[in-house]
């Protein structure tokens, strides 16, 4: 659909697709995706151009998941298939260094300047949200549950950066509180 309105347009792929990314200038479409083959399927990334409403396989992206695209176009983040690495890649390169490992690294977030991509370890101990600067490669641990959690949260999830780089998180709160109740009956 048009963001000024009007009547909607089915784009149609052949995959079973899912984390889709828009390219910075709304061009395109990046997604990652079983795509069939002779084996059955084959999971990579591939991208999606408005204008011609064609899919491209992203060479040297098989076995990758969940890309996110850099404010800048100038690099796509994607987790191992396994999801215990985040690699990077310069867009148009078939090039992809691994830049983190975890036990279960999930919900990358570029900074609005493309210097920095953030992470989640979902299943790493105490959830840790970590940040990696793109020029040096450093990564710093940004928070994790330990901190993050109150008497009545149980764990919580990270969701992407506020305009002035703060940490948007949501807490799952535990809500099994119990009660012992006596009833008589007449």
């Amino acid at each position: 659909m048009v963001a000024s309105g009007g009547g909607a347009t089915e784009l149609v792929i052949e995959c079973q697709c899912d984390n889709p990314n828009w390219s910075p200038d709304g061009g395109s479409l990046l997604f990652s995706g079983d795509f069939p083959d002779q084996r059955g399927a084959t999971r990579m990334l591939s991208l999606f151009r408005l204008g011609d409403r064609k899919s491209t396989p992203l060479a040297g992206s098989q076995g990758l998941n969940g890309p996110a695209w850099s404010p800048d176009g100038k690099y796509i983040a994607a987790q191992s298939e396994d999801g215990h690495t985040l690699l990077l890649s310069e867009f148009g390169s078939t090039v992809w260094r691994p830049v983190a490992r975890g036990a279960g690294i999930c919900r990358e977030y570029w900074s609005q300047d493309s210097r920095a991509i953030y992470y989640q370890d979902c299943l790493g101990g105490n959830q840790p949200v970590s940040r990696i600067d793109i020029p040096s490669g450093a990564t710093e641990r940004i928070t994790s549950s330990n901190l993050a959690l109150a008497a009545d949260v149980v764990a919580y999830s990270f969701w992407g950066l506020t305009p002035d780089g703060s940490l948007l998180v949501t807490q799952i709160r535990n809500n099994a509180d119990l009660y012992a109740i006596q009833v008589e009956l007449p």
